[in-house]
């Protein structure tokens, strides 16, 4: 399946060499028994996600948290559904908090799993501001098994709503 279109495949007997009394062959009446056809209805998806810092101004040595939400409006359940996203150079790694899958640090992915229509996967990831240097940082679903209505995982495309972005400035000394 390489699209997110319905597609109908019909299959008919075209030649026999012994007379049929309830069909002709080749003659594409799909009321006849030479004639089969199966409708294929890929899963398709919906993903958004959202992002936000609990202090958008904080302090050199401040402990910030984002918070990462992935919601899925379907009609399809996600599945192998990923999220990257990587810390700022200047936050360091202090811990995360996923309500359900695993977070990577060295690696930013957040392997989330399933995303059901009724399931709101969240993650907090907390780092420590180690530098004055402002930062915004972005996270993008970066995977699904399922095509996603409005959005391509992964492309980095700011806009569509796979992505998040906040940004914070430390304050003056």
């Amino acid at each position: 399946v390489n699209s997110a279109v319905e597609i109908t495949n019909t299959a008919e007997i075209i030649q026999s060499s012994q007379f049929d009394p309830n069909s002709t062959p080749n003659n594409q009446n799909a009321d006849e028994d030479d004639q089969a056809s199966v409708t294929l209805s890929p899963q398709l998806v919906d993903l958004a996600l959202a992002k936000i810092i609990d202090e958008p101004r904080p302090n050199v040595g401040d402990t910030i948290e984002y918070t990462l939400t992935v919601s899925n409006a379907g009609p399809s359940t996600a599945t192998g559904v990923e999220v990257t996203d990587r810390l700022p150079a200047n936050v360091l790694f202090n811990s995360s908090s996923p309500s359900q899958g695993a977070y990577n640090p060295s690696t930013g992915l957040w392997t989330v799993g399933n995303v059901s229509l009724d399931v709101t996967p969240t993650l907090i990831i907390r780092g420590i501001v180690q530098s004055t240097a402002g930062e915004t940082n972005t996270a993008e679903i970066s995977a699904s098994d399922q095509p996603d209505s409005d959005s391509t995982p992964g492309n980095g495309i700011a806009g569509e709503d796979d992505q998040g972005s906040v940004a914070f400035v430390t304050r003056s000394a």
